[in-house]
């Protein structure tokens, strides 16, 4: 069966005074793939994700998605004032919704280790919990669309591998598309079907295969090193035992 589109970008232009921050961006989105977007600091990279979600208009183009299309969104980073007692559970619960999977919300608090830490303050929190709260956060509704802006930022390398995998089987098990913004090339390279290198316009696109030959690629990255393993693709013909636990 062929995937829907869930977004569709035509002729995106952004420009601020004179300066151009995005020109000519074509894209489509489809139900169940994860894309990897990549470039260099500037590059524009986040103000797209905010186009695309319908956060900030282009100044030309147009975006096509489907009405009342559920979206979860992991931003770089939250602001919470520091005087605001908020705790994790409470937060949490603000997002809450009738349809909710409780199983993959329980699974989720165990999996990113949120269960110790759910009467904590949000604001005592360091920088790699925080964003294991706000993943929880875009997930556990079960969006159409789940959007990354560079999700693994403040975490070391066993903990970047962990939410990797763990995107990739909700992903997979919800037919979730997933958008991501990322500087972990040696691992989004590994989990995406498809990537998009980005400098203002998109350079090149494709699978992370292609993409790692692209002489624009090479020309942003001369000197980055991904490893081989970088462009393996598992192909899912079996169903994850941990996956499963989650509907029940």
């Amino acid at each position: 069966m062929k995937s829907r589109p869930l977004i569709v970008a035509r002729n995106i232009h952004v420009h601020k005074k004179s300066k151009v921050i995005l020109s000519d961006i074509n894209l489509q989105i489809n139900s169940g793939e994860i894309v990897t977007i990549i470039g260099p600091n500037g590059s524009g990279k986040t103000t797209l994700l905010k186009i695309l979600m319908k956060l900030e208009k282009p100044n030309n183009g147009k975006i096509f998605s489907p009405k009342n299309l559920k979206i979860g969104y992991l931003p770089q980073k939250i602001n919470v004032p520091s005087l605001l007692p908020i705790k994790v559970s409470y937060f949490l619960n603000l997002y809450k919704n009738k349809q909710q999977n409780i199983h993959l919300h329980n699974y989720l608090l165990k999996e990113l280790k949120i269960e110790n830490i759910l009467k904590q303050q949000i604001t005592s929190l360091s920088g790699g919990e925080i964003q294991r709260v706000l993943l929880v956060r875009a997930i556990m509704n079960i969006p159409r669309i789940l959007i990354l802006d560079e999700p693994t930022s403040s975490m070391d390398i066993s903990g970047q591998n962990k939410i990797y995998n763990l995107i990739s089987q909700i992903s997979h098990r919800f037919n979730i598309a997933v958008i991501m913004v990322s500087h972990d090339l040696h691992m989004v390279m590994a989990k995406s079907q498809r990537v998009i290198c980005l400098n203002r316009h998109i350079c090149c696109s494709g699978t992370p295969k292609n993409v790692l030959q692209h002489p624009e690629y090479k020309k942003l990255f001369t000197g980055v090193k991904i490893p081989d393993t970088a462009i393996y693709t598992h192909k899912h013909n079996h169903t994850h035992s941990i996956t499963n636990k989650i509907l029940r």
